[in-house]
């Protein structure tokens, strides 16, 4: 089975997406910035101040983290109608564009856009 061109691009950008958020977990999950002395194995043999300073900084790495991939798929979700007009080549991209921004957050304008980027433009009979 041989993808359409424009199935092509959604999958190159989902996949792009996908690669960014990993790229963010990686980045959030790194080593903290405990000295080396200071390992996990020997907080937990000594329960004292380390471990809670390892536990502060592991949840706020997993939160910036989150965070970062929310953004990013909740941008990439709130363009999907202009990512679809792109992709259609429809003559009306930038009144498209215009009605997901700047009514895009109201959810029926952003089915609105949802709806025209994906309707078929009808062929003139010139």
């Amino acid at each position: 089975m041989r993808l359409q061109r424009k199935e092509r691009i959604i999958l190159l950008i989902a996949t792009g997406i996908l690669l960014v958020a990993l790229t963010a977990v990686f980045f959030a999950l790194r080593r903290n910035p405990i000295p080396v002395e200071n390992t996990l194995g020997e907080a937990l043999q000594y329960p004292t101040q380390p471990l809670l300073e390892y536990m502060r900084t592991m949840k706020l790495s997993l939160l910036i983290g989150s965070g970062v991939i929310c953004f990013i798929l909740g941008g990439f979700l709130y363009f999907l109608p202009t990512f679809f007009a792109a992709t259609n080549h429809k003559s009306k991209l930038l009144a498209i564009l215009a009605l997901n921004v700047f009514l895009g957050w109201t959810f029926l304008g952003w089915i609105a856009a949802l709806l025209w980027a994906l309707t078929t433009e009808p062929q003139s009979s010139a």
